[in-house]
């Protein structure tokens, strides 16, 4: 659906009537509707030729960005907020997001007025030029009767799985190097 909306008040009735009942919504805003969903790093790899060069040569520059900022990156235990526990590699690449690193991890809110937030913060507060004039996007998803589930995880159990499709990619990878 797409609709012009010029208030906060707009956008929260449209939010209202499309919303399915009984159902786990999420939104991602997002500042310029024609990056579809990606992710910022699919974006900064596409705009320099990267991804359409080589995808397992993409893969391996965000491997190498992800190490660099995870080996540098300063991690104080006395303010995190939950005490006594250890980030895995997604909490961090959570965190190097908000320092700025283009990361393969699309952010979700369940929050209607985040995502709008997201979607316009780059125009707030200041005149923007037509030629910096983009359409702004709010994506929703949620579970419909057709579609697949909406599973929410924990970061330590996604990790988890990450971790176990990982081993078993490199045991068929032996395998065939093998035979």
């Amino acid at each position: 659906m797409n609709s012009a909306i010029s208030s906060v008040s707009d956008f929260l009735k449209i939010i209202e009537a499309i919303t399915p009942k009984h159902s786990e919504v999420f939104y991602r805003g997002q500042g310029d509707s024609s990056y579809g969903i990606s992710s910022s790093y699919h974006r900064l790899a596409k705009s320099n030729g990267i991804i359409n060069d080589s995808r397992f040569g993409s893969q391996l520059l965000a491997d190498d960005l992800f190490k660099n900022f995870k080996k540098n990156y300063v991690l104080f235990p006395d303010l995190n907020l939950v005490k006594n526990y250890e980030m895995n590699d997604i909490d961090i690449q959570v965190a190097a997001q908000h320092f700025k690193l283009s990361t393969r991890l699309i952010d979700l809110t369940k929050s209607p007025l985040i995502a709008l937030y997201f979607a316009t913060e780059k125009s707030m507060g200041r005149k923007v030029t037509l030629d910096e004039l983009t359409d702004s996007s709010v994506f929703m998803f949620y579970h419909s009767q057709y579609g697949k589930t909406i599973e929410v995880t924990s970061s330590e159990n996604f990790q988890k799985s990450i971790d176990v499709e990982k081993k078993k990619l490199l045991e068929i990878c032996e395998y065939l190097y093998k035979t």
